[in-house]
């Protein structure tokens, strides 16, 4: 390690004895590698993982954490859930009831992820999903059985058949 400045400069050796510069700009706080694998490709190389592990760093600097490697963001793509939460300012009831459905989805598919670790809490969840269904639908004299094809086919996949 030398320093120059403002400057920090590294040398790290990888498992096939080559050796790799990592600089590290002190004042805004920002790394860059030789291999340039954070540029190419978004994530961070093992040369820079060794960097902030031996300056005892908790913490990957903000820049270098991409919203696409986020959970938040992977289930907004698995899940259709919708990034701008400003959706309901359209003012459309069809975008309101989407956000509204895609939340449910979201806070469904989060509980579930946590409880499956543990079948009790499975069991739970499970309990009480069995129990919301009398709930919500009180007063509803049709069930969603009754619903004809059309009608789930839109609910499911938000479109109409021609």
């Amino acid at each position: 390690m030398s320093t120059l400045e403002n400057i920090e400069v590294f040398k790290v050796s990888d498992a096939r004895k080559k050796i790799f510069t990592v600089t590290h700009e002190i004042e805004i706080e920002s790394y860059e590698c030789e291999c340039k694998l954070f540029l190419r490709c978004g994530y961070l190389c093992n040369h820079l993982f060794f960097i902030l592990r031996n300056k005892d760093e908790n913490n990957i600097p903000e820049k270098y954490v991409g919203n696409r490697w986020l959970k938040s963001e992977l289930l907004k793509a698995v899940h259709g859930l919708t990034i701008d939460e400003s959706a309901s300012d359209r003012g459309s009831n069809e975008d309101d009831k989407l956000q509204i459905a895609n939340r449910c989805h979201g806070r469904y598919f989060g509980l579930y992820q946590r409880s499956f670790r543990n079948k009790d809490h499975l069991n739970a969840l499970d309990n009480l999903l069995a129990g919301i269904g009398p709930q919500i639908f009180k007063d509803d004299c049709v069930g969603s059985s009754s619903l004809d094809k059309n009608d789930s086919i839109m609910n499911i996949y938000e479109a109409t058949l021609s």
